[in-house]
This record gives C-alpha cells, structure tokens and sequence, in this order.
C-alpha cells in the first residue's frame, strides 16, 4: 500500500510554502498539492528542489482567487475573481451558455496543469490531479480533468469519496464542525457515485479529509493513518492543510480570496502541531 499524507493548499503565501517544507523534512508529510493562481506560485516551485516528496498533487483551483488565463469571460466576476463555488457548478449544465463556459473551464484547467508540468519536466515525481473544495467530483467536471489526464500523460487522479469506518465517529456529528463537514461529505459522496471510473486511471481506493477537514488534529490523525493501515488499499491518502499564513501576510492576500476565513484559521497552525506531535505516537 501507498500511503500519502498530503498538504493541500501549496502555493498560498511564502509562510504557508516555509511551513509545508518544513514538515515535509521532519515529519511523515509525504505528499503536497500545488495551487498555481497565486503570486507565490514561482516560490512555491523553487521550493520543491529543497525536499523529497512521494506525491505531487496539481490542486486545480476554480473557485477562489484569479485565474491564471486572462481575458476569461464566463467563469470570473467584475473583479476577474472565479466567481461559482461547488453547488454552482453542480447546476451550471442549466445555463444556456453552458458549452462557453465548460470551453473557458476546460481551458484554465490545461493552463494550470501546463503551468506545472513545464516547471517539473526534469523530476521524477508522482503526479497527480486534484482539485480545490474537490470540485473535481462532480461528473462532468470530472470528464474534463480526465480529458486533461489524456492529453498531458497524469495517470492519477484523487477519488475523495471518504467512508465512516468507525461507528463511534456518529456520536462526533454533534460537534459543529464535523456535522457541517458531514453534509459536504455526502454532498461529494452523491455526485461521485455518478462517475464511472476507466482502469487506465490509478485513483486513491481510501481517502480522508472531508470529515475532519480543518480540524485534523493529533487524534484525528492518529486515527485516519490505523484505519488506512488496517484496510487493503492500493493508493491511501489522508489530506491536511497545515501550511499557514501569518499575521504580516494578511493584508497582502486579504483581498485576493473569497474564503479567506478557511485559509488563515488557526487550526492549520494545529494541524502543523498535529504533524510534528505524530512521530511520537508512531
């Protein structure tokens, strides 16, 4: 079994891709998912040459931030900001300009999976595509990021379709957090059982990281690795976003993101604990 332990979220700010390295050099983060449409996306490749990874994840970004093409008409706002989130591209094959708006999606998504690929042709990496807020999981978004797979050779694709293993997780569910987390999960869950899955296509048979996403912390963990290993799986993967942002970067990137609240919570600053605590429970 291959086991990834993943950072989302690559690529935010200088701090949150200092922090990333780091725990990929000091404790069992093995994995990162690179975000391509912000300016530290130059750093964030440079960084690479620093560290030894198992997996680099292309974290298509839709939802949040710019865009990487310019002149987008369809898929951005007034500000040129993404302007749909998950529900909205569920719904968006209802709209009468659907097929321009799925050419200019299927365009920025080969901008940003190019925009890597040309900086990382001389490594060896394990690559796969992923997606923020998993928006790969609705079918036909996912039709085109396997078009995509075709057309620049990735042969792996994140499957987050996240299980309950534990029937003690349910009484979890009254936490706030977790219960709002839940939806999402059997949202994703509806939509991802709409896809059939070609064998050409290596996908990760376990995942976590829906359920406890952003309160991944030391226990959480603990318990997402002992599940993964107690199961037959060819490609696990337990997902985390511990690259944080610090206090001096907030004004410069404030205006940048819609979900700015999720991406400068304390509880990545916990996640990266989680992360450096974890070697003395293993």
């Amino acid at each position: 079994m291959k086991l990834l332990i993943n950072a989302d979220d690559y690529g935010l700010s200088k701090n949150n891709i200092d922090i990333i390295v780091d725990l990929i050099k000091t404790t069992p983060l093995n994995s990162l998912s690179i975000i391509t449409n912000t300016s530290f996306f130059d750093y964030a490749i440079k960084k690479l040459d620093n560290i030894k990874i198992d997996s680099l994840g292309i974290h298509i970004n839709l939802t949040d931030g710019y865009p990487t093409l310019s002149k987008l008409k369809y898929i951005v706002n007034k500000k040129n900001m993404f302007k749909y989130n998950y529900l909205d591209f569920i719904l968006l094959h209802k709209k009468k300009n659907f097929n321009l708006i799925k050419k200019e999606i299927e365009e920025e998504i080969l901008n940003q999976v190019i925009k890597v690929l040309e900086r990382i042709s001389h490594k060896n990496y394990f690559i796969k595509l992923d997606s923020h807020q998993h928006i790969h999981s609705i079918p036909w978004l996912f039709e085109i990021f396997t078009k995509i797979m075709k057309k620049t050779g990735i042969k792996a694709i994140r499957f987050p379709k996240e299980k309950i293993f534990n029937n003690s997780t349910y009484l979890k569910f009254l936490k706030p957090q977790i219960f709002i987390n839940n939806l999402k999960r059997l949202l994703i869950d509806s939509q991802l059982k709409k896809i059939n899955i070609k064998k050409e296509y290596e996908i990760t048979d376990f995942f976590c990281g829906i359920l406890y996403s952003g309160i991944t912390f030391k226990k959480e963990l603990i318990e997402s690795i002992n599940i993964s290993k107690n199961n037959n799986h060819k490609l696990a993967e337990i997902i985390l976003h511990p690259g944080y942002i610090n206090s001096k970067e907030h004004k410069n990137i404030k205006n940048s993101f819609k979900y700015f609240k999720f991406i400068v919570s304390k509880n990545r600053e916990k996640e990266a604990s989680a992360l450096r605590n974890l070697l003395k429970e293993l």
